[in-house]
């Protein structure tokens, strides 16, 4: 007799093979420790146009952090800088973000979650259908055990150093801590809507990929591309 299977959807498929695919690459690197530990920083540099006199609404800074946060492996640990404010503040990483943000910073743990991962070093970019663009730029730096509330004060102690060798004009300038990356991924998307569904569209420039379909919200679909960029040659994000 022929075993009862149960009913196996592509991407139920597509699943399971990049699960074996990630532990095998977890295998392989097991005795790099830099391959296993992960801090994103997500930082807006621009935000869809809205009213003056409404609140800022949450949008892709928010909508991303949430699908790292849920996505693959731990979050050991994460803070946010509010909008209008400087001061790092540690949050709960369990659920969304309870208010839009500037900047947040999150340190996960797990199996080759740096390999994982590296795909999203770069800006992304969202147009909405009312015409606004947003750009959110995300740094991925492997194996770094900063607690995220410390490495959001550095960037801004790098920020005034940086600005402050520009007023004197100094030849020799620092890094700038807000250099933009190249554009990794861009969505066509108006976020998520209380009555259901609503379309997405990504296009992920290094893969050369777009996905279309209906989502609930944006971690709904970023794991298709998560799976399309495993076997990608490997990003190197800065230490």
């Amino acid at each position: 007799m022929v075993p009862v299977l149960p009913l196996r959807t592509a991407h139920d498929v597509v699943a399971q093979l990049t699960e074996l695919r990630l532990l095998e690459l977890a295998i392989g690197r097991a005795d790099d420790p830099d391959e296993h530990t992960v801090l994103l920083e997500l930082t807006r540099i621009s935000r869809a146009n809205c009213s003056r006199f409404a609140a800022a609404a949450p949008g892709l800074l928010e909508w991303l952090a949430d699908a790292y946060a849920t996505g693959r492996g731990l979050v050991e640990a994460m803070a946010i800088v509010r909008e209008g404010d400087e001061t790092p503040e540690p949050v709960p990483h369990a659920g969304p973000l309870p208010c839009a943000v500037a900047i947040a910073a999150l340190r996960i743990a797990g199996p080759a979650i740096s390999t994982f991962l590296a795909g999203e070093h770069g800006c992304h970019v969202r147009h909405a259908m009312s015409g606004s663009t947003e750009v959110v730029r995300v740094r991925v730096y492997r194996g770094l055990s900063l607690a995220p509330a410390e490495h959001i004060a550095r960037l801004a102690h790098a920020r005034h150093r940086f600005i402050e060798a520009l007023e004197r004009g100094d030849p020799s300038l620092p890094d700038n801590p807000d250099s933009v990356p190249p554009i990794v991924r861009t969505y066509h998307f108006d976020g998520p809507h209380q009555d259901g569904p609503v379309p997405i569209t990504i296009t992920d420039h290094s893969l050369a990929h777009t996905l279309q379909r209906h989502v609930g919200n944006l971690r709904d679909a970023l794991p298709t591309m998560w799976m399309l960029a495993l076997d990608r040659d490997r990003v190197e994000a800065p230490k």
